[in-house]
């Protein structure tokens, strides 16, 4: 069931591409929003804390990992991935410093969870901090400090195409890919776009996505990762994660998944050029992964 009623929150200007939210409900009827412009239901299945979590949380390793963590958080949208990030380093007292970088048009989806926080758990739970979130400006680092050990979080606002190649920007350990899906956002899955993320990995980086379309898969081979299989999340198709080297996927695809590839009905993004499809083509059957010669 989905609701159809006006916004009724404050919202952020939209950007040209309409990121705008209303209050909707997950198929379970776990609250969550809307994106108006494209009618997608965020973490649709669900509910946007549950995904998180099981999605992207506890396939990476924040919640046990000691150091240092960098994560790109692909897609801000309503904060679910940012704050269940915050909540892994708030819980694990050996994660001594945690970085996130948020990229997208607008913090509208944040304006959106803050003015309905009493709907989300997760959102009470932190809404001193997202409060802070909310109203920092764009050239501040935000820091949230547990003793010694500092959680900072940059916000990154405008086209993902432009704020990517900054000259500024961290590697990252982790990256949280939640754009808009293919086949509504196909400029945001791009292989350019995955090859700049690969130039921006540290050595064991592994990128996590909720797509599970080809189109979407051999898109993030083409950019020069290896790829295996995520966990559903509310769904029977695996997600997918991507990472700089083969032994640090759970369950890598097989060789053998060329022949999907080749078998495919939609192989590509949906306004791929020939030129591009020969490119996507021509780099999955040389990957190291899927190649004649991979056992």
């Amino acid at each position: 069931m989905k609701t159809t009623g006006q916004c009724d929150f404050p919202v952020e200007t939209a950007a040209p591409e309409g990121n705008a939210y209303v209050r909707d409900v997950t198929v379970h009827g776990v609250p969550t929003f809307r994106h108006v412009a494209t009618g997608e239901v965020l973490h649709g299945q669900v509910g946007p804390w549950k995904e998180a979590w099981q999605l992207y949380l506890e396939p990476s390793d924040l919640l046990h990992r000691k150091g240092e963590a960098t994560v790109y958080d692909l897609g801000l949208g309503c904060g679910a991935q940012l704050l269940a990030c915050l909540d892994a380093f708030k819980r694990n007292p050996d994660l001594s410093n945690c970085e996130v970088v948020s990229f997208d048009l607008e913090k509208a989806g944040l304006v959106a969870l803050l003015a309905d926080a009493t709907s989300h758990p997760h959102a009470l739970a932190h809404k001193d901090d997202l409060e802070r979130f909310v109203q920092a400006d764009d050239a501040s680092v935000v820091e949230v400090h547990k003793g010694a050990r500092v959680f900072r979080w940059r916000f990154l606002r405008g086209d993902f195409r432009e704020t990517m190649l900054r000259d500024d920007l961290p590697l990252a350990d982790f990256f949280f890919f939640d754009f808009f899906s293919p086949s509504s956002h196909p400029w945001l899955w791009r292989p350019s776009v995955f090859r700049r993320l690969r130039e921006l990995s540290t050595p064991q980086a592994r990128l996590i996505t909720y797509a599970s379309a080809t189109c979407a898969r051999t898109a993030i081979v083409s950019g020069g990762f290896y790829i295996g299989y995520g966990i559903p999340s509310g769904r029977k198709v695996k997600s997918t994660v991507g990472a700089c080297r083969l032994e640090d996927l759970d369950e890598p695809f097989p060789p053998k998944w060329r022949d999907t590839f080749l078998a495919s009905h939609k192989p590509f993004l949906p306004d791929a050029s020939d030129e591009e499809k020969a490119e996507v083509t021509e780099s999955l059957l040389s990957h190291p992964q899927f190649s004649l010669s991979a056992k």
